[in-house]
């Protein structure tokens, strides 16, 4: 049975007395064993003498909930001996995000907590048999007070606890990292055209991206592993399967820090040419050690000194790359501009540009900024198949300058691979290329013949609308343009 007083909620958050950094609460450390209960202890440091009541706010991570007793008619709990026998916890389960409950203990007859450290009060717990790693639980909006004084009113800090599993390993998710066999010592990496080798080298193809949900983006190719068998890349816009990284479920020859990966299809084991499946993961080739990629290695094209990206992470640049973002588009030039950062926000789209090109090293960074201008769309982790009706470009070497300019995307070929950037051209008419313009030095050439005219009608000399079927001069936006 469920105790609900909904009273008590109202009458006190009129307590304003504020926070107490005598009054503590904290939690034991708990040992998860997946199948299982488990007893949260909460523990509280008191030394105001006149607390009666106290309210606070559980959240119990997936997997993880509160036991109900024999019956099945309430919860289990356990008041210490700090309360008196007319104490009475009431409680009741928010329907906001799952496992938050709401919890309240006041006395009828306004019997004080006893003051002091040690055990408050112990829930049981129990631990679904599916849990693989460490959870972690919440416990906020926290208040002790008086029922007979309204000046008495405590708020002490949150408390964040961990519910550990023995031999579990850190997740991987929101990081990059490369994926090494513990048999062999090769790296799980990418090709163009989507197979996945093992190598001995710890390059940036075998950089993967983790995303919260466990699906893994290719760093270099800028999409999505699938599960099919030999996890080939998925296509453009693709989203990515899921894998669970566990604590190794090898039990003979294991290393600490291991991880076992599960698909829906099985565990990933290492072969001498790539990946299979295996059923119960219980082999040494199952077993794989997950290495955290802080440095990001990057390569800007020699010829164009440009390249752009989007990362789902902040990132910052060394001193040799500058950040810039197209702002203005006028007369069929393309005005770059630095940005005047050095750390670049999580998916923002830039361009980076070094002299020359070549090989440069980012680093991953826990925040970054936003450029005041851009023109520039990302393309998202998995790419983007762009509409036909947008005149799209993207940054390119251009064959008849040896510079940099944005090409527009033929009719038939509109996919762009993840961790890219792209810009929109809204401008009435599309030429095959866009020149750069940066500080007054112009990259590519400004006359180029189009391939394609978008939103703006096109019509001959004599003012007749018509398709352009041949080279020659045509009139489109108002101006003349050559074919």
């Amino acid at each position: 049975m469920k105790h609900l007083y909904t009273f008590f909620v109202v009458a006190l958050v009129a307590f304003s007395q504020g926070m107490r950094a005598d009054n503590i609460m904290s939690v034991d450390p708990i040992t998860l064993e997946p199948g299982s209960q488990v007893d949260l202890v909460i523990n509280l440091e008191l030394t105001t003498s006149n607390i009666t009541l106290y309210q606070f706010d559980l959240y119990l991570p997936d997997g993880v909930t509160w036991a109900y007793d024999e019956d099945e008619e309430d919860q289990m709990y356990d008041l210490s001996n700090r309360h008196k026998k007319d104490h009475v916890l009431a409680f009741n389960q928010l329907s906001d995000v799952s496992g938050h409950w709401r919890l309240i203990c006041s006395s009828n007859t306004l019997k004080v907590i006893k003051t002091g450290s040690g055990a408050l009060l112990t829930l049981t717990l129990n631990v679904a048999s599916t849990v693989t790693t460490s959870l972690e639980g919440r416990i906020t909006s926290i208040l002790l007070a008086s029922n007979d004084d309204p000046s008495v009113g405590y708020y002490p800090a949150d408390v964040t606890f961990t519910l550990t599993l023995p031999g579990a390993v850190e997740q991987p998710a929101g990081k990059y990292v490369r994926v090494k066999s513990n048999s062999t010592g090769a790296y799980l990496g990418t090709t163009a055209t989507g197979t996945l080798p093992m190598a001995s080298a710890a390059d940036a193809a075998g950089i993967y991206y983790v995303t919260p949900t466990g699906q893994m983006l290719s760093y270099q190719q800028g999409l999505f592993l699938s599960d099919a068998e030999g996890l080939p890349l998925c296509d453009v816009g693709q989203e990515g399967s899921e894998f669970t990284f566990a604590a190794s479920a090898v039990t003979s020859g294991a290393t600490d820090g291991t991880y076992s990966i599960a698909t829906a299809n099985g565990y990933l084991q290492a072969t001498a040419t790539g990946l299979a499946y295996s059923a119960d993961g219980d082999d040494a080739a199952c077993e794989f050690v997950i290495e955290e990629v802080t440095e990001l290695p990057f390569t800007i094209n020699a010829i164009a000194s440009y390249a752009t990206l989007c990362l789902p992470t902040p990132f910052s640049v060394p001193s040799s790359v500058t950040v810039m973002t197209p702002t203005t588009l006028h007369d069929g030039l393309l005005s770059i501009e630095d940005a005047g950062i050095t750390a670049v926000d999580a998916n923002t789209p830039v361009m980076l540009y070094k002299g020359g090109g070549g090989n440069v090293t980012l680093s991953v960074a826990t925040e970054g900024d936003t450029p005041a201008e851009n023109l520039l769309t990302a393309t998202g982790l998995c790419g983007v198949d762009i509409p036909a009706t947008d005149a799209a470009y993207i940054l390119a070497v251009n064959a008849q300058s040896d510079g940099a300019a944005f090409r527009l995307l033929s009719p038939t070929d509109r996919a762009v691979h993840g961790l890219k950037a792209y810009y929109v051209n809204t401008g009435g008419y599309a030429p095959r290329y866009l020149s750069l313009d940066s500080n007054d030095v112009l990259t590519g050439i400004d006359s180029l013949p189009c391939d394609t005219f978008v939103a703006a009608p096109t019509y001959d000399l004599q003012g007749r609308r018509v398709t352009p079927q041949q080279g020659g001069i045509y009139v489109v936006g108002g101006r003349k343009v050559a074919f």
